[in-house]
């Protein structure tokens, strides 16, 4: 049995043990716990010893899989969300061997931009200046987790709110988080590139490096759950007034950019509809299904009707509204 497997099937026996008072008995068992507070190896669990990331253990792509060294690596991953990823300093150790000790390698730092909790921001300040205390936090937590064997996600852009003390315009009727507008409001582009630097390029006192040089640094999300296509899909793509999302600015904007993009690609309106409308499916070849309308007689000829049990129906053609 892989480890993995076995250690999740021990980690549901625990739940499961929690969940009732009295658990089915059976033969050959012994008694067992999980601790909360230790980082030790336990009998019944595989063992993961630590083994620092070293200086050349950066994460790469080797035959389509992730590899170390062109070893292939399996990632066995949690979050450390909001407050979650500034653990107080003197824990920081305990919390990534415990990670360690339940067989994690890879921790996803998840909503480090937030506004409601701890965060990279200062509650009350704009959102251009890293806060030097939660950041520290994080890279004591980064560092022991390197001395662990754990990989670090960072997440970038994820629930940042703009606001006016950053010189944003209208700030306060930008879509939730920011999302949309981002990917093509300049000036949020630059605020966006600008905090990437700053958490990418600090240099961490614990480990000597900035993360973009460190190999602990498996991979970067640069946006989280932020689409235009989905927005558009959802109607939120129009004015606040029109009962979208956007600002009426960003509106104009985004019609500005399209259209400037198709006139810097396409000489004419012929050509950008020829180009467009290549390859497209005549109408009466979009319907795939056979009497997809079930308008054709007798309606049974493609489609049959199950009954089970004592279930009785008939299925025929409506005369008068066939449609």
């Amino acid at each position: 049995m892989r480890p993995e497997r076995l250690f999740l099937i021990t980690l549901l026996a625990a739940f499961a043990g929690q969940a009732s008072v009295m658990g089915q008995s059976f033969s050959g068992g012994f008694p067992f716990f999980l601790p909360a507070d230790d980082t030790t190896a336990a009998a019944f669990l595989p063992r993961f010893p630590a083994r620092p990331v070293g200086p050349d253990d950066f994460v790469g792509i080797s035959n389509g899989h992730f590899s170390v060294n062109g070893n292939p690596i399996r990632f066995w991953g949690t979050n450390s969300v909001a407050q979650g990823a500034f653990p107080d300093k003197a824990s920081a150790w305990f919390v990534a061997g415990r990670l360690r000790k339940m067989g994690f390698n890879l921790i996803r730092f998840h909503h480090l931009d937030n506004a409601w909790s701890e965060s990279l921001f200062e509650s009350g300040k704009d959102t251009r200046h890293l806060n030097p205390v939660t950041l520290d936090r994080l890279e004591k937590y980064i560092s022991e987790l390197k001395k662990n064997g754990i990989y670090v996600n960072m997440n970038l852009h994820v629930s940042r709110i703009f606001n006016a003390r950053d010189g944003v315009s209208q700030a306060d009727s930008l879509p939730d988080m920011g999302k949309g507008v981002t990917y093509f409001d300049p000036q949020l582009i630059e605020l966006q590139k600008e905090y990437a630097s700053q958490l990418l390029s600090h240099v961490n006192p614990y480990t000597g490096l900035a993360l973009k040089d460190d190999p602990v640094m498996a991979m970067v999300e640069i946006t989280n759950e932020n689409s235009i296509y989905r927005m558009w899909r959802d109607g939120s793509v129009r004015p606040i007034s029109g009962g979208g999302d956007f600002p009426v600015r960003h509106v104009r904007m985004l019609d500005q950019l399209w259209t400037g993009y198709l006139r810097s690609k396409y000489p004419d309106t012929d050509s950008l509809e020829s180009a467009w409308n290549r390859g497209i499916i005549p109408d009466s070849r979009n319907e795939q299904i056979q009497d997809g309308g079930f308008e054709t007689e007798p309606v049974g000829r493609y489609w049959q009707l199950e009954q089970h049990e004592t279930a009785r129906a008939e299925m025929a053609l409506e005369p008068s509204n066939p449609y």
